[in-house]
């Protein structure tokens, strides 16, 4: 770690740079009528890590999203990554977003 909390392999992951501590994972939301958008940075991952987007309705069940994932190049091998999650009407007025990042041994 670079002592800004994040661990490396999530700092790699989702394009940030290890040694810097200003440089710092994000996810950006948009919400429109009957989608969402979750935008994050994020490195072609090797087979051993794997980065998902899960939502939650009450904080305490996680579940993987569905949706539509692009990845659009931008520089030093980081890509932009875009999923895109539908929220029909019926959905709870609450949906919490967050990104999973699993090692495979």
């Amino acid at each position: 770690m670079d002592a800004d909390g994040s661990p490396d392999a999530v700092e790699f992951a989702l394009g940030t740079e290890l040694s810097m501590p200003e440089s710092r994972p994000r996810l950006e939301v948009m919400v429109a009528e009957n989608e969402i958008v979750a935008i994050t940075l994020q490195r072609a991952l090797p087979p051993w890590l794997e980065l998902d987007l899960e939502t939650s309705s009450d904080l305490a069940h996680w579940q993987t999203a569905s949706g539509s994932i692009t990845l659009t190049p931008q520089v030093n091998g980081v890509f932009e990554r875009r999923q895109t999650i539908a929220f029909p009407a019926g959905v709870p007025a609450k949906l919490f977003l967050r990104l999973s990042i699993k090692q495979f041994p």
